[in-house]
């Protein structure tokens, strides 16, 4: 299964990348302020609008074969389910867990559906190991 961002998550993503890109336009422009921030501005804009730009091109989540996939800037940072056994569902994110350690997933950033799909999948792949054990 595949979860996309939501499309206010990327507009908003996208209007601030924009506006952070004019500040540092502005601010080379008038001079009001040091070399770091006019550029500081441009650099963390111009990473604003590529991770927007990947973001509408790439998945947010995918979950498959018992691995969840979560897009991050440069790549995407897997976690294997079959490690936990327990699911916790939270308000802006779910989160897994064994004995040993916790896992934090994301959800507010994707789309509306996301939470119960992803919910539902999770714990059909713990249930699924448990029994099995």
């Amino acid at each position: 299964m595949k979860f996309n961002y939501s499309k206010s998550h990327l507009k908003g993503n996208l209007v601030l990348g924009i506006v952070q890109i004019g500040m540092g336009i502005a601010s080379l422009v008038t001079d009001s302020m040091g070399l770091f921030f006019q550029y500081g501005w441009i650099l963390i804009g111009t990473v604003t609008l590529t991770q927007n730009y990947k973001g509408r091109k790439a998945p947010y989540l995918i979950l498959e074969n018992e691995t969840l996939l979560t897009q991050y800037l440069f790549g995407y940072k897997k976690t294997r389910i079959s490690e936990f056994n327990e699911i916790e569902k939270k308000s802006n994110s779910l989160i897994i867990r064994n004995d040993k350690k916790k896992k934090k997933i994301w959800i507010w950033q994707a789309e509306k559906h996301t939470p119960e799909l992803l919910y539902a999948g999770i714990n059909k792949i713990i249930n699924e190991r448990k029994e099995t054990e």
